[in-house]
């Protein structure tokens, strides 16, 4: 799968937020974004459960609880992320229905570039909550 071009934007603006520890307050908002948006049915609903997880993932390593992920994949991770928080990306999210397709796009290159990260993030997490 090729990288959506308007993510590249976003990595640089990543790699500044990762420079200036500011990951947390990424987290805030996105979590904010996340549960003001509905669930969704089917592929949707997956992709939303894998957002909630990268979420949860920058804001762990904004606290400093959890650091076993490579710089390159947090980069990935945290532009995802902001992509999906940002109001000026390429399709607005106010436009009901197709609002989040570029989100959808750029989130699904995402996740599955860092499918790994999120499933071990899940593993050592399900085993501290045991």
């Amino acid at each position: 799968m090729q990288k959506p071009w308007q993510l590249n934007r976003y990595l640089r603006l990543a790699q500044a937020l990762l420079k200036e520890q500011r990951l947390g307050s990424l987290g805030q908002e996105a979590e904010e974004k996340l549960s003001a948006t509905g669930r969704t049915p089917g592929t949707l609903d997956q992709i939303r459960d894998d957002l909630s997880t990268l979420v949860q993932l920058v804001r762990a390593y904004a606290s400093g609880t959890y650091r076993d992920v490579p710089r390159s994949s947090l980069l990935l991770i945290a532009a995802g992320v902001l992509y999906f928080v940002s109001p000026l990306d390429l399709i607005p999210d106010v436009l009901i229905g197709v609002g989040f397709l570029d989100d959808f796009t750029v989130l699904t290159y995402v996740i599955r570039i860092v499918r790994g990260e999120i499933e071990r993030f899940r593993r050592q997490t399900t085993l501290r909550d045991v």
